[in-house]
């Protein structure tokens, strides 16, 4: 049972930045790290303490205006670590530079999970997807040959029985399916996105990052 920890000291919260390893495991790994180690609760008060350190560079560099670049440059600083962070708060032209180089990973802020991003570690975290999945296969199922192009009609049926797999919960079928039809990438092959948009690619991407650990 994981113990919640509604609020953080400094302790806590840059020993909890050093346990996500940024930036060599990446975003994915230290999300997935972050959830299967704290409750929601921890992450929420996580957040609080990191938006205050990114307010602490933002004075620190004297700096009025925020952009993508900036907002990343500042996650990353934090992200690499206590040492780093006081160093570039010491000397803020190093912020500066780091900013104008381009000198960052994009980003240390999707590592914290939000509180609905813990139900992607269950299979009932995916009912909402799986509510637009029975309606994708229902249009599927209704489209009509004279309005569809004769290509796209004929993968309707491999379509709708990979929404199937889904809909029973067989993730690892379904996923490996959805790879043999559409291939290794998420969205580059996918021939229904004007029905669904990428809502099965996401899908099979959430899947595979959170619930399957691949």
């Amino acid at each position: 049972m994981l113990t919640p920890m509604n609020t953080l000291n400094e302790s806590d919260f840059w020993a909890i930045v050093s346990e996500m390893n940024w930036p060599h495991d990446g975003v994915d790994a230290a999300k997935l790290r972050f959830m299967q180690t704290y409750p929601p609760e921890t992450a929420e008060a996580f957040r609080k303490v990191f938006a205050q350190k990114k307010r602490d560079i933002t004075a620190a560099a004297n700096v009025d205006w925020c952009c993508d670049s900036w907002d990343d440059t500042r996650a990353h600083v934090i992200g690499l670590g206590e040492t780093e962070f006081r160093r570039h708060i010491e000397s803020p032209q190093l912020i500066l530079d780091r900013e104008a180089r381009g000198d960052y990973v994009e980003s240390f802020a999707y590592v914290i999970p939000y509180p609905d991003d813990y139900g992607l570690l269950t299979d009932d975290g995916y009912d909402g997807m799986l509510r637009q999945v029975a309606e994708f296969s229902d249009q599927l199922a209704a489209a009509d040959p004279d309005d569809v192009p004769p290509r796209l009609y004929r993968r309707c049926s491999d379509a709708r029985s990979l929404c199937e797999l889904f809909l029973q919960k067989r993730w690892s079928e379904a996923v490996a399916l959805y790879h043999e039809l559409y291939g290794p990438g998420y969205s580059d092959d996918w021939p229904f996105s004007r029905w669904c948009g990428y809502l099965i690619p996401n899908l099979v991407r959430d899947l595979e990052r959170y619930r399957l650990g691949y």
